[in-house]
């Protein structure tokens, strides 16, 4: 099994439909979609022969605090971007990976939950519980930087036989969880 990273795409939210497994990755504006395309590809082509199972990711979300839960990174911020992206949040990642390696699933498949995240969204559930947190929006497209921002179908996955989850289902959830660390 390999972990990947959606983050090899180039995305457009005005024409773009949420972008499929076999889509051949096109984002190479970064060394880290570079290194997971280098790594992606050849072990793609393998899998065709040989049990594989590779699993893509996006913006880990989790209900305990990490430096690399997007949670613990947000309260953080005082500005936030209001770009949608896919997410995984990781109890349902891995509830996923255990039914993929149920099934004696290979090939590529996209772990995230249904739809995408607006930041300012997970961040009005957490307002709800901490009513203090204060955060500005501002426009991404603003920023001019060099990022992959896109959002990942999970139709393979449902057809895999597992129930995925929305995003904003598991806000509350994910929030009153981090809250008792």
């Amino acid at each position: 099994m390999h972990i990947s990273s959606g983050c090899i795409y180039k995305f457009d939210y005005s024409k773009d439909s949420p972008i499929k497994e076999e889509k051949i990755p096109d984002f190479f504006g970064l060394y880290y979609s570079r290194s997971k395309i280098y790594a992606e590809r050849p072990l793609d082509v393998l899998s065709k022969k040989y049990n594989i199972l590779i699993v893509r990711i996006r913006i880990p979300l989790d209900g305990r605090p990490h430096p690399r839960n997007i949670l613990t990174k947000l309260i953080k911020y005082k500005k936030v971007i209001d770009t949608s992206n896919s997410v995984t949040y990781l109890p349902d990642f891995i509830r996923a990976l255990k039914h993929l390696i149920r099934i004696d699933a290979q090939g590529i498949y996209n772990l995230v939950n249904k739809g995408g995240l607006q930041y300012p969204d997970l961040l009005e559930v957490y307002k709800k519980y901490v009513p203090d947190f204060k955060y500005t929006v501002i426009k991404y497209r603003a920023l001019n930087l060099v990022r992959s921002n896109l959002i990942m179908s999970t139709s393979k996955l449902k057809r895999s036989g597992f129930k995925v989850r929305n995003i904003k289902e598991v806000f509350d959830e994910c929030v009153k969880n981090y809250l008792k660390y």
